[in-house]
């Protein structure tokens, strides 16, 4: 547990604390009914369901959003949590004049509004990183072409040759990083052409390293105009 966390949880526990000392304080510890007891649970629950909110999301995961109002979960914990302590008192202060279903329906009721706007908290928490895994994989091959055209830079040793591997691999540096399914075909060809190129460096054949460069070149502008087309 880190130090923010064990802050967290001492300030926790010292509300905790000072909830139960205020209530027993005013209310007594006998003679009370059930509105009593199910109030108090309630609220022991409410407090026990922000601290688990907190663990399970995580630090990045408390300014995550529902996706029905746009809070983050922190203010709805905040929420939940307020507005359960003044039901709890209520209740609490009534429970002679009030029938046990009436505050565990009302709680009950406030709880599960909670559960679900937490559980469309995960669900945003999901689909951001199913977006982030997509984008990811689709801005990858991008970065392995580039780095694949920079090995042509580096290996190179004639002068002109290195030169148009230089344009080569500054073109696809700022190429379009978002690939498409419909370019498959394409980038394949082009990733063999640049490892063509740079097997024929390693032979030694120039004049072939040359021509496969300048292919390399005109297969990168097609993808780049095909892909600038399917946005």
């Amino acid at each position: 547990m880190s130090k923010k966390h064990k802050q967290f949880a001492a300030m926790g526990a010292i509300v905790f604390a000072m909830y139960n000392i205020v209530i027993f304080a005013i209310f007594g510890f006998a003679d009370h009914e059930a509105p009593f007891w199910i109030s108090y649970v309630f609220m022991l629950m409410a407090f026990g369901t922000a601290a688990m909110s907190g663990v399970l999301l995580g630090k990045s995961g408390m300014a995550l959003r529902d996706w029905l109002f746009g809070y983050p979960i922190v203010r709805h914990c905040a929420i939940y949590v307020a507005v359960e302590l003044i039901l709890s008192v209520l209740f609490m202060s009534i429970e002679y004049d009030v029938a046990w279903a009436v505050p565990f329906v009302v709680q009950v009721l406030l709880l599960g509004v909670y559960g679900l706007l937490l559980i469309s908290c995960f669900i945003s928490k999901a689909a951001i990183s199913e977006v982030h895994e997509k984008v990811e994989k689709k801005t990858r091959y991008i970065a392995l072409l580039q780095a694949d055209a920079q090995m042509l830079c580096n290996k190179c040793s004639d002068d002109a040759l290195k030169a148009k591997c230089e344009k080569l691999s500054e073109a696809i540096r700022y190429s379009d990083p978002m690939s498409n399914e419909l370019l498959g075909d394409l980038e394949e060809k082009l990733s063999a052409t640049v490892k063509a190129c740079g097997d024929a460096i390693d032979q030694g054949n120039f004049p072939l390293a040359d021509h496969l460069c300048d292919q390399a070149m005109l297969q990168l502008q097609e993808r780049n105009l095909k892909c600038k087309a399917l946005k």
